[in-house]
Parts: C-alpha cells; sequence; structure tokens
C-alpha cells in the first residue's frame, strides 16, 4: 500500500473579523461552535462587546473565543465563553503591518471556561499591552486561569486583575 504526504487542512478564518475599524458594537448574541477564533478584531478603535455568549467545542483546537489584537479602548462585558482554547486574549500580532500596542482594554462580568487559558495576555506580544483591567469574572474548570506570554518584544504595564474568581482542571477532559 503507498501511503502519500498528507498536508495539514489550512486553518480556518476567525467567524467574526473586523479590521482597522471604529465604533464596534458586538451584543447580545449566541455563537456556537466555530472552527477557529470566534470574534478578532484587529486595529480597531472603540469597540465593545457586551452580553455575548459563545459556546465552542471544548475540545476542539484554536476555538478561541476573543482575539482583542492591536486594539485600544475596548470593552468586553457580561459574556459567557466556552472554548477549546482560549477564552479572552489579548494580542499585538505581526504580520508585516506596523505593530500597534493594545491598550486602554476593560473585561468585566464575564463567566469563562477553557481547555487552555480563560485570560490570556500574548502569545503574540510583538507590540505592548497597556492600561488592561480585569475584574468581577469567574473562570470555571479551566487548564489555566490568567496566563501572561510577553515573549516578542512587547511589554506589560498597568496591567490588572481584581476580583477574579479560578477554578482550575490541570488534566482537562480526563
Amino acid at each position: 500500500m503507498l501511503f502519500r504526504s498528507l498536508k495539514p487542512l489550512p486553518r480556518p478564518s476567525p467567524l467574526i473579523e473586523i479590521w482597522d475599524s471604529h465604533g464596534i458594537r458586538i451584543q447580545d448574541v449566541t455563537i456556537r461552535k466555530t472552527p477557529a477564533w470566534a470574534i478578532h478584531p484587529k486595529n480597531c478603535e472603540d469597540v465593545k462587546i457586551r452580553g455575548v455568549s459563545l459556546l465552542n467545542n471544548l475540545r476542539a483546537i484554536n476555538t478561541d473565543g476573543i482575539d482583542i489584537d492591536s486594539s485600544r479602548n475596548v470593552i468586553v462585558s457580561d459574556c459567557h465563553i466556552e472554548a477549546g482554547d482560549d477564552c479572552i486574549v489579548l494580542k499585538t500580532t505581526n504580520r508585516g503591518e506596523t505593530r500597534q500596542p493594545t491598550e486602554n482594554v476593560t473585561v468585566t462580568n464575564c463567566v469563562l471556561v477553557s481547555a487552555a487559558s480563560a485570560l490570556k495576555l500574548g502569545t503574540e506580544s510583538f507590540a505592548d499591552f497597556r492600561h488592561c483591567a480585569f475584574s468581577n469574572c469567574v473562570i470555571r474548570e479551566s487548564r489555566t486561569g490568567i496566563a501572561l506570554l510577553a515573549k516578542d518584544g512587547g511589554a506589560m504595564e498597568d496591567v490588572r486583575f481584581s476580583n477574579i474568581e479560578i477554578t482550575t482542571q490541570p488534566k482537562w477532559g480526563q
């Protein structure tokens, strides 16, 4: 029997991806079983995400909830997110354009369940993270509650966590 080399399938695009925009509102919707990241504002300003339920397969890879990328003045509140990867992650990616910080981000009143990290800054950290506040969140049955990963040259400044309730499950799914 002849075996051919199998190429990996291409990674799906985010379900909702918004670039270079201002005044974004995503409110009171339920999103289920996305094949990749659910919501990805990139280089955006004045973003409000409120009352969103994201219910992804907890065993599916790359099914992040909300990926806030190189954006400013962002509020995420009153959301329920279940993700096979990270629930809410701040990034500063490097896709050839000018690297911009992620700054003035508020995350509050969210319930998060993650097979990876519930709240995360980085892995993609090519620019700075500034003035980010996370409060009044409940993190349940997650492998990691909070992850801070500044490994690509960016710095973290004025990042605050308060009133966060965390229960972890180190060997998720076993």
